[in-house]
């Protein structure tokens, strides 16, 4: 493991960065202390431990330790880690953030990587059975802020992206898309000069892409051919460690 990079790291923006804190608004835990101020502390949440390493890799220091009720790791920055509140309340990351967080301004150039970072937290890809042989791409993200999911659409807009709205669903908002061109276009604009990404994830998005991709194409043997592999990737559950059905 690589030691404490130190505050500076943490303070200046950087695609591995910009994931982190992406990965933190879906699954990060801002504390209060004494006095109801912001603690210089992260920790990050994942089911999978080796989400979590990647970026304890990167990031260097950090404590990796398995929950109490040991179903979810727990990943936590400290001050001596160069975590620093005001920094954390630049990116929107503050205590109970799911009612009081926001999306940052981030640079455009860092867009993709914070998306990315929250896709892999909060968001999920998925091809939908619609009729025997007919199947919907689905591309979703949750979150519990509204205004939050009104400006990742707005990003997504900005990109060549159909015009969407998030729609409530119990506690949480969520926003959806369906169209090929969208998932496409969002695939390209996510993974191109990625750094972080969860594995699995990943393996996912680019086999719904392909799958995608393949289906505008003539019918024929190469084509049912191609449907097949794709099909046979998504259905792996390495791909998708169990957390997502996709057929």
């Amino acid at each position: 493991m690589l030691p404490s990079r130190g505050e500076e790291w943490w303070r200046t923006p950087s695609p591995e960065l910009a994931y982190i804190y992406g990965f933190a608004f879906a699954d990060g835990i801002v504390r209060r202390g004494r006095g109801g101020r912001t603690k210089n502390d992260l920790t990050l949440t994942q089911a999978c431990r080796d989400d979590l390493e990647s970026i304890q890799a990167v990031a260097g220091g950090g404590h990796l330790r398995l929950a109490t009720e040991g179903h979810v790791w727990l990943l936590s920055f400290r001050a001596k880690d160069g975590i620093r509140a005001d920094v954390l309340k630049a990116w929107g990351l503050v205590p109970n953030k799911t009612e009081h967080g926001w999306f940052p301004d981030v640079p455009s150039d860092l867009l993709p990587h914070y998306v990315r970072g929250f896709f892999d937290g909060d968001g999920s890809i998925s091809l939908m059975r619609r009729g025997p042989r007919q199947r919907l791409p689905v591309l979703a993200f949750v979150c519990h802020l509204q205004a939050y999911l009104e400006r990742l659409s707005q990003v997504f807009l900005e990109i060549g992206a159909s015009p969407r709205r998030p729609f409530q669903d119990g506690r949480n908002w969520r926003l959806r898309y369906t169209s090929r061109s969208d998932l496409s276009r969002i695939h390209r604009w996510l993974y191109t000069d990625s750094t972080l990404a969860i594995p699995r994830k990943r393996s996912t998005f680019d086999a719904v892409a392909e799958y995608v991709a393949v289906d505008h194409r003539p019918r024929g043997t190469e084509h049912h051919m191609v449907q097949l592999a794709v099909r046979t990737r998504l259905n792996r559950p390495a791909a998708f460690s169990g957390q997502l059905t996709l057929f």
